[in-house]
């Protein structure tokens, strides 16, 4: 019969963790098949059949070249100290180095606000009693209702350990993520479960990290948004536009393992439906939400822009705060419409999305 794209990040209705098949590849993709059976057999299948949107962003080497020109062309000793992402590291300026380090560096602040993202993209608040290996006890505890985007709570696919990065440089970032490999707590680099990468061209591999470089940043953590056809709002991709260039000109500082723990861990809070829920510096998620995207309008508003520029900017950061208004969140608008009749109603909308894109 017809065959439809699923419209939410959580599964409808599943059965039993055997009858989760994985998918099958053949001929020179068949290691694919290996690669998901041992994901089975570490994590189970349901975690397996969450999906999710993953967002891709690289700035033009014309953007690089002229940051390059600008902070490092002749970089003083108050350059290096203050800003110059790769001279002190290279042993001398060097574009590709310094494009390496601003790609680094925002990973890192990435990995900080990943809780932002998970909060304002969140639309994942409606969970099938059957993904529980007890679902009537988890329909009569709510155990189902706690989330908001179950895959990016301390629910969702995540290792069974918490891994810690070494941002100083490229290198070490690439050896700290081969050392999971080396001792068997990674099959491969692909099983970092990690809010945000940086990736290099093609396939994602450690030698052409070292190699070739970082070629775009990749952000992890957003939801299916079941009332777009293609899964995301065109107003939450310009957000991420300028959360990108937001992060791009924070400072760089070191990104402790403690801190590494509490983004992590932060992501996990911010995934939680009660966005009361308190963060790791002693505020509540809603509360530091408001905080950061008027951090990031004061930041916008000290640049040069155009008019167009900054009517984009203006639209952008206005739909997200509207999100802080009670019940105009995306999870809760999605429980209020999906909470009962879930699987019948996920159809029918996915029905009406395929008649949108035919």
């Amino acid at each position: 019969g017809q065959e439809y794209l699923w419209p939410f990040s959580n599964p409808p209705v599943i059965g039993r963790e055997e009858e989760n098949s994985p998918a099958q590849y053949y001929g020179d993709a068949a290691w694919k098949t290996e690669y998901r059976n041992h994901l089975r057999e570490r994590y189970g299948t349901r975690l397996m059949l969450y999906s999710g949107v993953h967002f891709n962003f690289s700035f033009s080497d014309a953007f690089f070249e002229q940051m390059y020109r600008d902070f490092c062309g002749n970089c003083s000793a108050e350059d290096v100290r203050r800003f110059c992402r790769a001279c002190g590291k290279a042993g001398q300026a060097d574009l590709t180095a310094f494009r390496d380090a601003c790609y680094l560096n925002m990973s890192a602040w990435g990995t900080r606000y990943a809780w932002l993202v998970v909060y304002l993209f969140a639309a994942s608040s409606v969970l099938d009693p059957s993904f529980f290996d007890d679902p009537e006890t988890a329909a009569a505890d709510e155990r189902h209702l706690r989330y908001s985007s179950p895959r990016s709570s301390e629910i969702g696919y995540w290792n069974t350990f918490d891994p810690v990065l070494d941002y100083s440089d490229l290198k070490r970032y690439v050896d700290s993520i081969v050392r999971y490999v080396e001792d068997g707590s990674l099959m491969i680099p692909a099983e970092l479960y990690y809010p945000v990468r940086v990736k290099p061209a093609g396939l994602y591999r450690m030698e052409a990290l070292r190699e070739e470089g970082i070629s775009h940043i990749e952000f992890r953590t957003v939801d299916v948004n079941p009332y777009s056809p293609v899964g995301i709002f065109r107003e939450d991709i310009q957000f991420l536009h300028l959360l990108m260039v937001y992060l791009m000109y924070r400072e760089e500082k070191p990104f402790t393992p403690e801190e590494q723990l509490d983004a992590l861990h932060d992501l996990k809070k911010a995934a939680l439906y009660d966005d009361s829920t308190v963060l790791s510096n002693g505020i509540s998620v809603r509360e530091n939400a408001r905080l950061v995207l008027a951090d990031i309008e004061g930041f916008f508003r000290k640049g040069v822009f155009t008019s167009v520029e900054r009517r984009y900017i203006r639209e952008a950061l206005t739909y997200q705060k509207r999100k802080l208004a009670p019940g105009c969140r995306y999870a809760e608008i999605v429980r209020r419409e999906f909470g009962e009749n879930y699987q019948e109603k996920g159809l029918e909308l996915a029905k009406k999305h395929a008649e949108t894109l035919r």
